[in-house]
């Protein structure tokens, strides 16, 4: 595809052919839903046409940050409208099911792509520095946070609270 012409149906078609099972496995690992993931899927290849002339340095590299991006933006419109339906005291709203899904929901917003990349994608410090395009002292700072939030917190022992001498 030239920058100047416009998208054409073959050259989207052949893109999806490529790539579309990629980006939907991956939607469907990150929502655990395969309705939600075929949603998804279909939206990237939406946002490859809004960015015409679509010619990233790394096609593969895009498509998984838009599809990671698009499922936490799913995660968290699902989180608003499940609290916004609780208090009316409506009955919820379907959410998406999955481990993933349910990790994600307890992660603050600033921390699940790198959550994504690291507990799912099982992707390297360094290899999450560059796909974030930030430091690797950066991912480790937020990693030792992450794990912060997910670790149970530790019952005091019996001395301390007073229950034993």
């Amino acid at each position: 595809m030239t920058d100047t012409a416009p998208p054409d149906r073959a050259w989207l078609a052949d893109l999806y052919a490529r790539y579309g099972r990629l980006v939907l496995q991956r939607a469907g690992r990150i929502v655990g839903n395969e309705q939600l993931a075929r949603d998804v899927c279909h939206d990237v290849f939406v946002q490859v046409l809004l960015h015409h002339p679509w010619n990233p340095p790394s096609p593969i590299g895009w498509l998984y940050v838009t599809t990671t991006n698009l499922c936490l933006n799913l995660i968290r419109s699902d989180r608003r409208q499940r609290a916004a339906m609780e208090r009316l005291a409506s009955p919820l709203v379907a959410a998406p099911s999955g481990e993933a899904a349910i990790m994600l929901r307890r992660i603050p917003t600033d921390l699940q792509e790198l959550a994504v990349l690291y507990a799912i994608d099982q992707m390297s410090q360094a290899e999450i520095a560059v796909v974030l395009a930030v430091s690797q002292k950066t991912i480790s700072n937020r990693l030792q946070r992450l794990r912060a939030l997910l670790e149970p917190a530790e019952p005091a022992p019996l001395r301390e609270r007073g229950h034993l001498p």
